[in-house]
């Protein structure tokens, strides 16, 4: 058998363990549609362009492609965080997570290996989605990028502190 120094794997949440993107989509789509005052809508291909970014940075541009006026970048996430968590309890959880993941954590966990979580999401929806598809209870640690002090990927922060606080180097590490 070949040894790894393997001792923590870290998972993005959105598209890496669950399949929110479409729901993400859906939301960000209807606030674009309902906050425009030319009737824009959000085609996909622009959307999916912009998966990854800070959420702040992502609305900011959202208003000024689509010429939002009279919200801000902050109202734009918070409405789309109430609107993702209300309509998350409308979908069967277990069509949220990836075909074999709920396995694949299992035998992480067995093998004595931590597990991590890291997200440019909100802490709420990281710590919400991930409580109603029942996986919460594998991870020891779940960071979001609006907690104090962090920087939303690609900043290497959120990475850096899940090795801090778990007491791991690099080589220690693998990121899904």
């Amino acid at each position: 058998p070949i040894h790894l120094p393997i001792r923590c794997v870290v998972f993005d949440m959105d598209e890496g363990l669950v399949a929110t993107q479409s729901l993400l989509y859906q939301v960000t789509h209807d606030l674009v549609k309902e906050h425009s005052k030319r009737g824009h809508f959000l085609p996909h291909d622009e959307y999916a362009e912009c998966v990854g970014m800070s959420e702040s940075s992502f609305f900011e541009k959202i208003i000024r492609d689509y010429g939002l006026h009279d919200i801000t970048p902050e109202k734009l996430v918070a409405l789309r965080e109430e609107k993702y968590l209300a309509k998350l309890e409308k979908i069967e959880s277990g069509r949220l997570v990836k075909p074999g993941f709920k396995n694949l954590l299992k035998m992480l966990c067995e093998a004595k290996l931590k597990l991590a979580v890291y997200s440019n999401a909100s802490k709420q929806r990281v710590e919400k989605t991930l409580e109603y598809v029942d996986l919460s209870p594998f991870f020891n640690q779940m960071i979001s990028a609006n907690e104090s002090g962090m920087e939303g990927k690609p900043s290497p922060l959120m990475l850096k502190k899940i090795l801090h606080d778990q007491h791991l180097k690099p080589e220690n590490c693998i990121v899904v």
